[in-house]
């Protein structure tokens, strides 16, 4: 019998999604102004570096992206409207106005997610529910674990 001496991971990842109101770019300065932590704070740092998490591990999503990694349809070539229509049906953070939003180009999309292999900030964003929204910025993750 073999006996395995050594590291086991049970790691665990979560999934987040961010949308940019008004067309506007995911970046490190954009999340630190929804942040609103101030330089002299003790917290800069951490809100730095969540800042830098976030626009790492988010890809920008459009309808294409979108229904190729949720979508699914028994059809070779669908239209636009088809692959909304499916997507709403298939996942459940999306609807057809935010659909309609990123394909008219009214909001920026991000999804990505963060894992508790690197440990630091990523682990404990991965444990976190995350809901933020106001006229610039919306940000939705459940915790996980």
């Amino acid at each position: 019998m073999k006996i395995r001496n050594g590291f086991v991971s049970n790691s665990s990842s979560s999934s987040f999604m961010i949308t940019m109101k008004n067309n506007k770019e995911l970046t490190k300065d954009n999340i630190m102004d929804v942040l609103n932590v101030n330089k002299d704070s003790f917290f800069y740092n951490i809100a730095l570096e969540i800042s830098e998490v976030f626009v790492r591990n988010s890809d920008l999503a459009d309808i294409d992206y979108l229904f190729g990694k949720y979508g699914y349809m028994d059809k070779d070539d669908p239209t636009l409207e088809e692959k909304i229509e499916n997507l709403v049906e298939e996942v459940s953070f999306l609807d057809k106005k935010m659909l309609e939003d990123i394909h008219n180009n009214k909001v920026k999309f991000y999804i990505g997610d963060v894992s508790d292999d690197d440990g630091g900030i990523e682990a404990a964003l991965c444990s976190m529910d995350i809901n933020h929204g106001d006229d610039d910025m919306r940000v939705e993750k459940e915790g996980g674990y």
